[in-house]
């Protein structure tokens, strides 16, 4: 079994964030928008688009809802 390193993780988490970030302003949302509807504060939005937070399933399914798409458009 390969190992998942720290660094491919890291490289994960900026690339999801980062099309997190243009899912969100294709639907026009701000970041406050977005929290609002995930129940989630504003800096943590932020912090997931610059791939310095690591978010749940449950938080992936919150953002999947707020934008109105399936949770499989996130990846």
């Amino acid at each position: 079994m390969r190992k998942i390193t720290d660094e491919k993780i890291e490289m994960w988490l900026v690339g999801f964030g980062a099309n997190l970030r243009r899912l969100r302003k294709a639907k026009r949302f701000s970041q406050v928008v977005l929290a609002r509807e995930c129940g989630v504060s504003a800096g943590y939005i932020s912090a997931i688009e610059r791939g310095k937070a690591d978010p749940s399933i449950i938080i992936l399914t919150r953002l999947a809802s707020g934008l109105v798409l399936p949770l499989s458009k996130l990846f």
